[in-house]
């Protein structure tokens, strides 16, 4: 009998795994094995985008989850999935959840928008940034997460990081994507240009008229989109 896959789903290192929380719980109620991983760096100026991808392939290759794995990475955290897919050997597909393209060997700050190096960079204190929240004008997030108690359990999580963190380039190769077939899952219009692209490459993709954060907003809508990205990836994968 042929295991399904598992679901990984991979948090930015800006947030924490309270972003997947809700969505990991619908997809249990549709029986997808679904697995957060904490890929929060530790508190060290060491920190890097290569340490985080091997904390996630870590967590896969320890035996949470069981034969071979679906990596569903969010924002900055699809930009780690050429790292993971080289490093694991049992990806059988990867989406990417409002995110931008990855671009192994480049840094964040390099395809970062206009100005927000610098805007970072004047945010910088002693070498490290402020939690992610106060990267924005503080109504952005009451804007994004309304409810508060929602809010309050997704602040206490958000580490902070260095700033060299972002001139660290991002592991993997260019052609991680031929390895694995991968979908594409929008969710706010920041990241267009990046579905249009993603549908360039030929990949699947699905688009939803929310937001960035939209995981923590509505995780019914976001897990039932990724089941039906997901089973044109692997259209055998329900079966037992």
């Amino acid at each position: 009998m042929t295991h399904r896959p598992s679901i990984v789903l991979l948090h930015s290192p800006l947030v924490g795994p309270c972003t997947w929380h809700g969505v990991r719980a619908r997809l249990h109620t549709e029986g997808a094995h679904t697995v957060v991983p904490d890929l929060r760096p530790p508190v060290h100026p060491e920190a890097t985008p290569s340490r985080v991808a091997e904390t996630a392939a870590a967590a896969i290759e320890s035996g949470t989850a069981c034969g071979p794995v679906v990596l569903v990475g969010h924002s900055m955290a699809g930009m780690l999935l050429p790292g993971i897919v080289q490093t694991t050997r049992r990806p059988a597909a990867a989406l990417l959840v409002d995110s931008a393209i990855p671009r192994p060997g480049s840094t964040w700050l390099r395809t970062a928008p206009a100005g927000l190096e610098a805007q970072l960079r004047d945010l910088a204190e002693q070498g490290w940034l402020p939690p992610w929240h106060r990267w924005f004008p503080p109504e952005t997030l009451p804007s994004l997460l309304p409810a508060s108690d929602i809010r309050e359990r997704f602040v206490k999580q958000l580490p902070r990081l260095p700033l060299s963190f972002f001139d660290e380039p991002f592991p993997g190769q260019s052609t991680w994507s031929c390895s694995v077939p991968v979908g594409y899952l929008l969710l706010s219009h920041t990241y267009r240009a990046d579905a249009s692209h993603a549908e360039e490459l030929r990949w699947s993709v699905r688009r939803l008229d929310l937001h960035h954060l939209a995981p923590l907003t509505h995780p019914g809508t976001v897990a039932d989109a990724i089941l039906s990205v997901l089973d044109t990836l692997l259209p055998g994968r329900r079966a037992r």
